[in-house]
Order: structure tokens, then C-alpha cells, then sequence
């Protein structure tokens, strides 16, 4: 419903939290401009970073596609539900600063450079482009495994390379099954 809710809880190191996005909470309180350059540079309206949002894995979509993504979250109902807090602690904020454990996004930014993908093709080159959109929890060579200092609640990302312990024997069939449904394969 895209009205937010609370988020993983890291143990020692906080706890997220999604907030309400709808034009009952902060989908309301934004300019279009905003949501852009939120999206875009992962900067809030207070000039501050968002924590956690992955716009270093988003930033890329066209234009258009923000723009159908903001008409989009324009068309949702509101929701009052209030958003919930973020908590983030000194060790959280030394693991973001060790390139640990990402929370500060915006800094993590080029926001004098953001590369925006092409037209979409099917091709190796806009696929790997598109493959930004895992690399924030399957990692950057998209093998998975637990987040660093993670608690043992918070489910391991899974490996997506085709090796044996992740996609091998795959087709295609099967990865749009499972993006379509979330079911994965046996």
C-alpha cells in the first residue's frame, strides 16, 4: 500500500523503517522535483541523505520512468499511518563509513555524473544496467551471502550467478517465473 511500515530490525546496530509514501505522508509533503532528485541523488527535501533507500541502484532509470514512477505513486490513496523511526547507531554509522554496511547513501552518489541507462534493449549491456537493481543486496558480482554483522534474522541475500550453489540450469522461464510470482525454483 505503499503507506510504510517497520522495517528489519539490525539488533545492535538499529533498525530501519519504510516510510509512507503515499499523498497522506511524505508522497504528499514532496514536490515532483523533490521525489526526483530524491530518487535521483538520494537527497531529501532537507538536503539530507535518505539511509538505507538504494538510489545508487536506481539513479539510472530514464526520465520517463521516474516520471511514470511519480505519476504512479500520485495515484495511490492516502494513508495516514505516520511514519516510524529509523534508529541508527555509532556502530552502524562506523560500518557505513568503513563501506561495511551501506546507510548514508547520498554520499556514495556522483551526483555531478549520473549515468543514465539507455534505451532498453535486449542486450548483454542494458541487462547489466538493469543488474544495478540486485547489486545493493546480492552484492556487486551477485553471489549473495549474509550481510556483514548482520543478526542472524535478517534472511541472506542468494546467490544469482549461474554457479551450482545459486542459478545453474536455470532458463529463462524459470527467472521470470520467479520474478513474477516470487517463487523461486525448486
Amino acid at each position: 500500500d505503499f503507506a510504510g511500515g517497520a522495517g528489519p530490525d539490525f539488533g545492535p546496530l538499529g533498525s530501519g523503517a519504510g516510510p509512507n509514501v503515499t499523498k497522506g505522508g511524505l508522497g504528499g509533503a514532496y514536490s515532483d522535483a523533490e521525489l526526483v532528485r530524491l530518487i535521483r541523488h538520494g537527497v531529501k527535501r532537507d538536503g539530507k541523505s535518505v539511509m538505507f533507500m538504494p538510489s545508487q541502484d536506481i539513479n539510472w532509470i530514464s526520465d520517463a520512468d521516474i516520471q511514470a514512477l511519480i505519476s504512479y505513486l500520485h495515484s495511490i490513496p492516502p494513508s495516514p499511518k505516520t511514519n516510524p523511526p529509523v534508529v541508527v547507531t555509532a556502530a552502524l554509522k562506523v560500518l557505513d563509513r568503513q563501506e561495511v554496511f551501506i546507510m548514508d547513501v547520498a554520499r556514495r552518489i556522483d551526483h555531478s555524473h549520473i549515468e543514465l541507462a539507455g534505451p532498453a534493449e535486449p542486450t548483454k549491456e542494458y541487462g547489466k544496467v538493469l543488474a544495478r537493481l540486485c547489486t545493493g543486496c546480492h552484492g556487486e558480482t551477485l553471489g549473495g551471502g549474509p550481510f556483514p554483522y548482520a543478526p542472524s534474522n535478517i534472511p541472506a541475500p542468494l546467490n544469482l550467478t549461474p554457479d551450482p550453489t545459486g542459478l545453474y540450469g536455470w532458463q529463462l522461464a524459470d527467472f521470470e517465473h520467479t520474478m513474477r510470482s516470487g517463487i523461486r525454483k525448486n
